[in-house]
């Protein structure tokens, strides 16, 4: 089995050192990027949303109650659930 030698000079032999510092540099300037695109984010929103304006929604009109009787099902479903996890059924 081959031993294992660790050392500085094997960093500098295969280039450890310039690998290092070019990783390094890339993540620091991916930062700024990623810095200046947050930075610059309400500006551009502000862009976009006058370029298209958000559109008002009416909400749905709700169900006729009382219709078929489901609601009244649903409670005393709800009630038999009730009563049962809390012990008196």
């Amino acid at each position: 089995m081959h031993s294992l030698h660790f050392s500085i000079q094997n960093i500098t032999d295969g280039q450890g050192v310039e690998l290092a510092i070019a990783g390094m540099l890339i993540v620091f300037i991916v930062l700024i990027l990623i810095s200046m695109f947050i930075a610059l984010l309400p500006k551009i929103l502000r862009v976009v949303a006058q370029k298209y304006p958000e559109q008002e929604t009416h909400p749905a009109t709700p169900a006729p109650s009382g219709s078929t009787g489901d609601e009244a099902i649903l409670a005393a479903i709800g009630y038999v659930l009730h009563a049962r996890i809390q012990g008196k059924a």
